[in-house]
């Protein structure tokens, strides 16, 4: 072999190792990526599955909580103040209400009893009229515009009015 064809044969034979070479490299280059890429995933299934737990056990809770308010509201209004600064304030102020409306009531009954001595009548007079006065209050009925309300759309009239009469027994 000439000195030419030598260089020639070993030109080629380094080409094709060098070529050679770098398909091997594009491969375990290759390769790698596509590790990298399992592993990649991987991580993200595992960081999703981590999430979907996490948000899972939120819902769990929230759930729980539902659950524990709807219980709460099931109980007597004290209960409820006991255990939620916002309502007892709230539920504080209207005992101040109802306990205003219970001395305006007393005294107006204070009141008829003194009114109903002086007129003659008893007592007992008087607690009869007031049992036959509720009636009228409840029916819409009285003399001088104390009725229990003001139209038969309203709340009290359709839903309260009845089951006040049912507990007191008028009809």
């Amino acid at each position: 072999m000439s000195s030419d064809q030598w260089n020639n044969t070993n030109y080629w034979r380094n080409q094709a190792g060098t070529e050679a070479d770098n398909l091997q490299r594009e491969k375990e280059k290759a390769r790698r990526e596509k590790e990298e890429l399992a592993e990649q995933q991987q991580r993200d299934q595992a960081r999703q599955s981590s999430n979907v737990n996490y948000l899972q056990a939120k819902l769990s809770d929230a759930e729980k909580e539902i659950e524990y308010y709807k219980n709460l509201l099931t109980k007597p209004m004290l209960e409820i103040a006991k255990v939620n600064q916002d309502f007892e304030k709230t539920y504080q102020e209207q005992q101040i209400i109802l306990g205003e409306w219970m001395v305006s009531q007393r005294a107006f009954k204070e009141l008829a009893i003194k009114l109903g001595i002086e007129a003659g009548m008893t007592k007992d007079d008087v607690m009869k009229s007031h049992s036959e006065n509720k009636e009228k209050v409840l029916n819409n009925q009285t003399e001088h515009g104390n009725n229990f309300v003001n139209s038969n759309e309203d709340e009290w009239a359709m839903f309260y009015a009845p089951k006040i009469k049912l507990k007191q027994g008028i009809k």
